[in-house]
């Protein structure tokens, strides 16, 4: 019956989930939201198209005149739910199938944590759907994409952590083990840093309480337990990095060599994300506001009634003191520094990493909250100080109304429907808490179950069956330039736009025909961005103008097959980035490496990025300075009502050679390229030993032709007529080796970012590969460890099929050796006075 019941309840779970999915998945204008338009679709597409194919994404030519796509941290690359549906659909059906798993696996795991931890049927409902269809669910369609997919293997990672404390059989708790260690590599390929960050604190945290404060098993010795954490914690950790080393190592490695190595965005524009912390009255409101955009934090009332209430309800039970520590320190971290911070700032690298954006930390802990429900619920139902419940049950309400009122503005919009949701828990909870009073027994065990039974039903329905009547409302009162959850023609014909692989008579159709004809080349778009006598937005931002989309930005490159210079990244190889500051003369948010009007207007650092073509939008009046300036003694070769196609006769080939090299000195050597007191076609400046060379007697008959292009091999072949230097226009990157006629040679950094290689008189071969070292070792490292946790599992599934679970029996402490036992009290036989 037990069984039963569970089995009756996932089936309502996944019921919920599929309909929630169906509703998400035919209102889709959130694929056009900013970061899944500009960023993960196209990404997410790339990874999928190259694993299709059989091919290791190490590398793209589509973005930023080449960049990492495995040592990418949000390309999706190792992140399983990724690389299954990308590969084998549709890149609009694979981005909903890939939600559908994460709640999926954050349901199920989120209702068998509950279950483990001693919550009924009810209760671990409650936790499963205030976690499943809260700021879980709202943040895969809305602007935390990288968030969703880490907290969905949270609860995976401590449900592992609770089942290996409750075996002794090693194989079980290896299988256990392993469990978190997949759930911590899954994390790391989602979110590499501050999400892992944030979730191995978070994970760290329960190890300790699960073994130190509150034990699953009470009668285990203090010294068995702390061998436990020290065994536990590292052994998760271990078996999480061996899994997802091939994600990792890639990326610690492109890390090192990007503009955020180490996590520190202190040196760039904007790289203190946020403009300011939380205050107090700022945290809760988010917390408690039912604005569309805050949904990916903001708590139902539903859940705030019972998170007030779990606390007073279950005491130190059900593991409520951790979830609770764990939704404030959270909270706390998210204001100025206090003394909570400067513990946390002990630890290696937190400090750094969270004073880029210390309100995300929000983002992956909505677990905690869901959790707080259901043990809330759970002890309504144990009828655990039930008097005291129905004493302060309307406490919660009062707090909420006080607050909302007081904190109500334009970032903290608090409906009516927050406080329906609110006043309809609390009057169910305290039907629930007094029905020991009613006279029947029916009725004293009906009433409490179907009144938490409605609590779990309306924390379904508000928010989420109210948004699938007027979310399009909602969204468009909070300023979203579209209705994420609904669906129109403009915004399904701009996701299809962006989607599609081919353009009809537009640009990318033209480029298109030239790449199938010439030599490889590399094109800009322009739509406006940097021009200095209007304010500044972004393309992502203006992502739904049909002149952005013409011009081919935001992640079209790579549905096209076409390679582009720009790029939307928060992760940029630094030299390439210093590189585009150079060019355009001032630098602009670490997000992006567009090209401003100063550097289209004959820049011989953007000819040496190989830029053949600039499309220019027509939407910008066509007599304005800065394209009066841009089309310049340029031809135009293509056009339509949209976009103009100029060709650039000064683009440098691919490759050139060149005789006279000198030292670069810190970038001095590309300032004098980028104000031309140098000329790139003869001097390059490189960073290293200066390599002996000749000077060529006949410069113009030497000559360097791409004979192959592909994303992770490059063969040319150079003819010289004396040593000399080939400069590719290929962006520098330690991963990439060069082979001149079979035999290996280094590459010298050259230009401050592009690839170098010497070569002598004659003709030769020469073959680039990307062949990280970081690569090459996750992959043996994630492939081996990968079959030993399956073994493991298989094993583990034969030994609970032939043996079953069994818990470790409870041992006392020992008893003290000089504290003997009391002897036996003998009985004295009563004498019969008969």
């Amino acid at each position: 019956m037990r069984y039963r019941s569970d089995g009756v309840a996932l089936c309502l779970l996944v019921a919920c989930i599929l309909v929630v999915v169906w509703h998400r998945s035919v209102n889709d204008n959130w694929l056009a939201e900013y970061d899944i338009s500009s960023f993960f679709l196209p990404w997410f597409g790339m990874v999928g198209d190259r694993l299709r194919g059989f091919d290791i994404p190490g590398w793209t030519r589509n973005y930023s005149s080449g960049t990492p796509v495995a040592g990418d941290p949000s390309s999706g690359w190792m992140y399983l739910p990724v690389m299954l549906a990308f590969s084998t659909l549709s890149i609009g059906a694979a981005f909903k199938t890939m939600i559908l798993i994460q709640l999926l696996v954050g349901g199920f795991s989120t209702y068998a944590l509950s279950r483990l931890l001693g919550f009924g049927v009810l209760a671990a409902m409650t936790s499963a759907v205030t976690f499943t269809f809260g700021p879980f669910l709202y943040g895969q369609t809305h602007f935390a994409t990288v968030a969703a997919q880490v907290t969905a293997w949270i609860p995976v990672a401590l449900l592992g952590v609770e089942l290996s404390l409750r075996t002794t059989r090693r194989l079980l708790m290896l299988a256990a083990w392993s469990l978190s260690g997949f759930a911590i590599s899954q994390i790391a390929a989602a979110w590499m840093g501050q999400g892992l960050v944030n979730a191995l604190l978070l994970i760290g945290a329960w190890v300790v309480y699960r073994t130190l404060v509150s034990p699953p098993v009470s009668g285990i010795p203090m010294r068995t337990r702390v061998v436990q954490m020290l065994t536990t914690g590292p052994a998760i950790l271990l078996i999480g990095l061996a899994l997802g080393a091939a994600g990792i190592l890639p990326r610690l490695a492109v890390n090192a060599q990007s503009s955020i190595a180490g996590g520190d965005y202190s040196g760039l524009w904007r790289g203190d994300y946020e403009e300011g912390r939380h205050t107090i009255p700022s945290v809760i409101g988010q917390l408690i506001s039912d604005a569309v955009v805050n949904r990916p934090i903001g708590l139902s009332g539903v859940v705030i009634v019972l998170v007030l209430l779990a606390p007073f309800l279950a005491g130190r039970r059900l593991a409520v003191p951790f979830f609770a520590a764990v939704l404030v320190i959270a909270c706390i971290l998210t204001l100025e520094d206090t003394i909570v911070h400067r513990l946390f700032y002990l630890l290696p690298t937190f400090e750094t990493i969270h004073h880029h954006s210390p309100r995300r930390i929000l983002w992956v802990i909505s677990l905690a909250p869901a959790m707080l429900a259901g043990a809330a619920v759970q002890s309504i139902l144990e009828g655990r100080n039930r008097d005291f419940g129905a004493a302060i049950a309307l406490f919660p309400l009062g707090l909420l109304l006080i607050v909302g009122e007081w904190l109500k503005g334009p970032t903290t919009v608090v409906t009516d429907w927050v406080y329906v949701a609110a006043g309809l828990t609390t009057l169910l909870a305290f039907t629930a808490l007094i029905s020991h009073r009613l006279p029947a027994p029916s009725l004293r065990h009906a009433v409490p179950r179907f009144a938490l039974a409605a609590i779990v039903v309306i924390a379904l329905l508000i928010p989420n069956g109210k948004d699938m009547i007027d979310t399009p409302e909602l969204e468009l009162a909070s300023g979203l330039p579209t209705t994420l959850l609904g669906r129109d023609g403009y915004t399904q014909a701009v996701i299809d736009t962006y989607l599609s692989r081919s353009d009809p008579g537009g640009a990318g159709e033209f480029l298109q025909q030239r790449e199938a004809t010439q030599p490889p080349f590399r094109y800009v778009g322009y739509a406006g961005r940097g021009y200095r006598q209007l304010p500044d937005q972004s393309y992502s931002s203006r992502r739904l103008e049909p002149g952005v989309a013409a011009v081919l930005s935001n992640g079209r490159a790579s549905r096209l097959g076409l390679e582009h210079t720009q790029g939307y990244n928060p992760t940029h190889l630094r030299y390439y980035n210093d590189y585009v500051d150079v060019m355009n003369g001032y630098i602009q948010d670490y997000h992006w490496l567009d090209a401003f009007p100063t550097a289209l207007s004959g820049s011989q650092l953007l000819d040496m990025l190989n830029v053949r073509y600039i499309l220019v939008s027509r939407a910008i009046p066509p007599d304005r300075d800065d394209v009066l300036a841009i089309t310049a003694e340029r031809v135009q070769v293509f056009g339509n009502t949209q976009v103009a196609a100029y060709e650039n006769p000064t683009a440098f080939p691919r490759a050139w050679i060149v005789h006279d090299v000198r030292a670069n000195n810190d970038g001095e050597g590309l300032r004098m390229l980028a104000n031309r007191s140098a000329d790139g076609r003869l001097t390059a400046f490189v960073d290293g030993p200066i390599p002996p060379l000749v000077p060529s007697a006949q410069p113009a008959e030497e000559s360097v032709t791409a004979m192959e292009s592909g994303a992770d091999a490059l063969t040319f072949r150079a003819k010289a007529n004396a040593a000399g230097l080939v400069v590719f226009s290929e962006t520098y990157e330690e991963g990439w080796r060069a082979y001149v006629d079979g035999d290996r040679v280094p590459i010298l950094r050259t230009n401050h970012a592009l690839r170098g290689v010497v070569v002598g008189a004659g003709t030769h071969t020469i073959e680039m590969r990307y062949e990280p070292t970081s690569l090459t070792v996750g992959l043996w490292t994630s492939g081996v460890a990968s079959i030993v946790v399956l073994a493991v599992f298989g094993m583990a599934a034969s030994s609970l099929i032939q043996n079953g679970w069994r818990a470790p029996v409870p041992v006392p402490d020992p008893v003290p050796a000089s504290v003997r036992p009391a002897p036996p009290q003998k009985r004295r036989r009563r004498r019969s006075t008969a």
